[in-house]
């Protein structure tokens, strides 16, 4: 929050008047208070573009006191989704599915968007308002009787309650983050939200990442591509790991049992900065992005030799529950049953268990148990694609082992916090801040559920296709009420071929693999509070 300081000018009670100046003086001070108090007590609500376009639709918890989650941090606001009722990909099949559909709009909290600026403007013309107050009670009246001495405190009362009235509704305005207003540059890569999203605190690092990746900034301005700004940030990463000072809090903030690897890593994202600058010598704008990409792979390399073990513990409810305690790699093949120029297609996903160790968890297992080896695309609407939903009666992944469909609970994780919430979304907590796994990528992965029951997620999951009119990136109606998992890295374009009766051949876990720890058979059932 601002701090606003005011300067006061002299004060001088010889000079004052209260005769026709003090009117002015009055009026001046009262236009000032009337500005605060109507933007302060003004009922403004945001709205964007998209969501005129669609009605309210909500699903709202009382959050019990005892409730085994955590109730801080923030998140940007989001919408219900709708799950689509049956639909079918031949004439006579018809497929349940619990996905997301187009959003309905959730009212955003007041004094956002729209409101802000006029509360910011307001608090602008109020506090110049109450700066004329003040000059107006120090100004000696030219070819006037001066009247009658007044207590100079008096004066200043007035003046100083006029400019806390008028700055009140622009100093409390939300700030961005708290308003869930998109920042000026969202993060859009599945590379980079993976990069940012590992447990890690070093600043030098993310320093460095943050000047390679500034460069997508710069390949997205229209027409030529100046090459000097590129070429600066690629001398400013070099500048800081050759640094030694930066370097040797880089290497301290190593894993004890990855210093290895790190320092490999260091000798190889050195190397590619030394590509990267001599293809920016060659002028060759064309491999920008692949070396630029490869940096990052460096760079992401000594960040993972940071992360020391899990960050957090999982709740001992969900012991039964397969947990992923790292990341893993997952290779998909489909085949295309209708598509001339494009018979099948291979895609490598990231499921990222240190923001979602329950979600990824059970789909690494299902993975493992071949789950999804055979099944169709289920749902291919250009919102999103969706599969998950085996044969015969059951919607969900049925556990043999208790002949019952095995369900996890919704997991989202606010970016500024330590571990998920469980059981509640955070819309049901009211809860306003950016989450560590946004859906902000083409092919962001997640769990489909029932629409009002947050913990009905089985074995259904969804990839999203990005909408700028549903899911601006940076603001979008999905973060913190599905359980985002993870995202497609390698050929997500392709996802935009998929049809429904599309084949998956096989899924199968190529990297990764170790840390999925099987649930514990002999835990107690799981029981949802909510």
């Amino acid at each position: 929050m601002s701090n606003y300081h005011t300067v006061a000018p002299a004060f001088d009670s010889k000079t004052s008047s209260w005769g026709i100046e003090g009117g002015a003086k009055a009026l001046i001070c009262a236009a000032a208070v009337v500005f605060g108090f109507v933007v302060a007590t003004q009922p403004w609500e945001s709205r964007s573009p998209t969501s005129m376009l669609m009605s309210t639709t909500t699903n709202r918890a009382t959050v019990k006191p005892h409730a085994a989650i955590r109730t801080t941090g923030r998140a940007v606001p989001t919408a219900t989704m709708r799950p689509q009722g049956p639909m079918s990909y031949e004439a006579d099949t018809a497929v349940e599915t619990n996905m997301p559909q187009a959003p309905a709009f959730v009212e955003a909290p007041k004094a956002q968007g729209f409101s802000a600026q006029v509360a910011a403007l307001f608090g602008v013309v109020g506090m110049a308002l109450a700066a004329a107050a003040a000059h107006l009670l120090q100004k000696k009246p030219e070819n006037k009787t001066v009247g009658p001495a007044r207590d100079p405190r008096a004066h200043w009362a007035v003046g100083l309650g006029a400019a806390a009235a008028v700055a009140a509704p622009a100093t409390f305005v939300p700030p961005a983050a708290m308003a869930g207003l998109p920042s000026s540059d969202p993060i859009g890569s599945p590379q980079a939200l993976l990069r940012y999203a590992l447990p890690i605190k070093n600043p030098e690092i993310r320093k460095i990442q943050g000047e390679l990746e500034s460069i997508s900034r710069q390949l997205r301005i229209p027409g030529s591509k100046p090459l000097g700004p590129i070429k600066g940030s690629v001398d400013a990463a070099a500048r800081m790991i050759d640094d030694k000072k930066i370097q040797a809090k880089i290497v301290k903030d190593f894993a004890p049992d990855k210093a290895e690897e790190g320092m490999a890593a260091i000798a190889a994202f050195k190397e590619s900065l030394v590509q990267f600058n001599q293809i920016l010598q060659d002028g060759d704008k064309q491999a920008i992005p692949f070396y630029q990409e490869a940096a990052l792979d460096r760079v992401g390399d000594i960040e993972e030799a940071m992360v020391k073990g899990f960050p957090f513990e999982v709740p001992a409810k969900y012991a039964r529950l397969p947990q992923l305690k790292g990341r893993a790699a997952i290779e998909m093949k489909v085949t295309f049953f209708d598509n001339v120029e494009l018979k099948e297609a291979k895609f490598v996903m990231v499921a990222d268990g240190y923001n979602a160790p329950v979600s990824a968890g059970n789909f690494v297992d299902l993975v493992n148990k071949g789950f999804y080896d055979g099944l169709t695309i289920q749902r291919a609407d250009g919102f999103v694609v969706q599969t998950g939903d085996p044969d015969g009666k059951a919607d969900g992944y049925v556990d043999p082992a208790t002949g019952e469909i095995r369900t996890i609970p919704v997991e989202v994780k606010v970016a500024a916090d330590k571990e998920p919430f469980y059981e509640q979304n955070l819309e049901d907590l009211g809860i306003y801040a950016p989450v560590s796994l946004p859906f902000n990528a083409f092919g962001s992965m997640a769990m489909a559920r029932k629409e009002f029951e947050n913990n009905s997620a089985s074995s259904q999951i969804f990839w999203l296709l990005k909408d700028s009119e549903l899911t601006p990136v940076g603001n979008n109606v999905l973060d913190g009420r599905y359980a985002c998992f993870g995202y497609i890295t390698e050929n997500q374009d392709l996802l935009k071929e998929m049809k429904v009766g599309d084949k998956i051949e096989y899924m199968k876990v190529i990297a990764g693999g170790e840390f999925l720890q099987p649930g514990n058979p002999d835990a107690p059932p799981v029981e949802f509070e909510f």
